[in-house]
């Protein structure tokens, strides 16, 4: 499971287990006609890429308010869209000992080009410190 800052989680497709769940919640972001596993493999890509957002072009009608006053009929409107996946530090991220011990207790970075597994704080006062460690 993945999840980021903004509302999104999905579970991630491998095809291996049978009673695996399709879990795809990405508010704000159409996945209209995309399969489960084709949005899993597109999350895992951007979740291992730098910049971490999705850039895609959105198609919408005109709201009626406006339909009434400038007379146009269901004209659709098309704008170009940025959808960021970033860790908001709601779920506590957990990072597996070997990686620990070959980056964290030697002084280095986590590396990005990997996926962590998360888990929810305990208390709501544990989340709000490591939120507020987040932005030191």
């Amino acid at each position: 499971m993945v999840q980021w800052s903004t509302r999104g989680q999905c579970s991630i497709h491998n095809g291996e287990d049978p009673k695996e769940v399709p879990i795809c919640a990405m508010t704000g972001y159409s996945r209209k006609g995309k399969s489960h596993k084709d949005v899993s493999k597109m999350v895992v890509s951007i979740m291992n890429s730098c910049n971490r957002e999705i850039n895609y072009k959105q198609m919408s009608l005109i709201g009626s308010n406006l339909n009434y006053k400038k007379g146009l009929q269901c004209t659709p409107v098309y704008s170009s869209r940025s959808y960021k996946m970033i860790n908001d530090g709601r779920r506590k991220i957990i990072v597996p000992s070997e990686v620990r011990e070959k980056y964290l207790e030697k002084g280095l970075p986590l590396p990005m080009d990997r996926l962590y597994e998360s888990e929810p704080f305990e208390t709501a006062e544990e989340s709000t410190l490591y939120r507020g460690l987040m932005k030191i």
